[in-house]
């Protein structure tokens, strides 16, 4: 929760993250208006490689990482990002809310292996 406000924030509300916002709406006006697209690029996946970070050590913490969970961890992300909306951040929390409670009704009521 912290590290989703902490984005959020930075999204909406520096100068770094509106910079951002208007190259992802509109890449040839942001660079009309002197905006480097290659720098906000490169700071957009630096923010990302930073959540990987965190969400890897606090995941790390529930389950063991192995190699095999990564296409299963792939579809259910796609899956949360697609019921949310793909540019909505809060739409994406509420998606995995609803995945994650779903999942959780599925194994408890039913078979595990359902969810």
């Amino acid at each position: 929760a912290i590290t989703t406000l902490l984005v959020y924030g930075f999204i909406y509300y520096t100068s770094s993250g509106k910079a951002i916002r208007a190259c992802t709406d509109n890449r040839f006006a942001a660079l009309t208006i002197g905006l480097n697209d290659k720098h906000l690029y490169a700071l957009s996946f630096a923010v990302a490689g930073g959540i990987l970070g965190v969400t890897g050590c606090l995941f790390s913490l529930l389950i063991d990482i192995s190699p095999q969970l990564g296409p299963q961890l792939t579809l259910l992300s796609f899956t949360i990002v697609i019921i949310g909306g793909l540019n909505n951040q809060a739409g994406s929390l509420l998606g995995g809310i609803i995945i994650g409670v779903a999942e959780a009704y599925t194994a408890f009521y039913g078979q595990s292996s359902l969810k």
